[in-house]
């Protein structure tokens, strides 16, 4: 038989009577903590209350890159803040010196353009994904660099 011993008294935050809650968007972040200030900020900045966060390994490039069981795994994250807490909004992110791009990125290219190129063929896979659903809000992208944090449209 499992035993439990408590450890803090700290435990989920009651946000409603029932304990549901409303997420103001789903975000696909990526867990390099050399962007969490940046993630911090956008989020007062977009006065989002509660969000679904997303956090894997590279951001969108889970959605982008090869490997259908990353991408199948990220879309379906997306569908169950959708569902499941009425997120309203995707935010897309990846950033600069991104360890699962690496060695993705042409010789000679410019990095902030190769990356701004993938966010926006996220956005559009997501978009593509989601028009089953009765979702209507916007997917937007996030580009974190050194010089500061860009939003990126097509």
């Amino acid at each position: 038989m499992p035993r439990l011993t408590k450890i803090s008294d700290i435990g989920l935050e009651s946000l409603s009577a029932d304990g549901s809650y409303q997420a103001s968007a789903a975000i696909v972040w990526c867990m390099d903590r050399r962007a969490r200030r940046a993630r911090e900020n956008l989020l007062q900045m977009l006065n989002y209350k509660l969000e679904d966060l997303i956090q894997v390994a590279g951001g969108v490039q889970g959605i982008v890159g090869r490997k259908p069981h990353a991408r199948n795994y990220l879309l379906r994250q997306i569908e169950l803040a959708l569902l499941k807490h009425g997120a309203r909004e995707i935010v897309l992110m990846t950033h600069q010196d991104c360890a699962m791009f690496k060695d993705k990125i042409p010789i000679g290219r410019d990095e902030m353009k190769f990356l701004a190129r993938k966010l926006v063929q996220g956005m559009m896979l997501v978009a593509k994904h989601l028009e089953p659903l009765p979702f209507v809000g916007p997917v937007s992208g996030v580009l974190v660099g050194h010089a500061g944090t860009f939003e990126v449209t097509p």
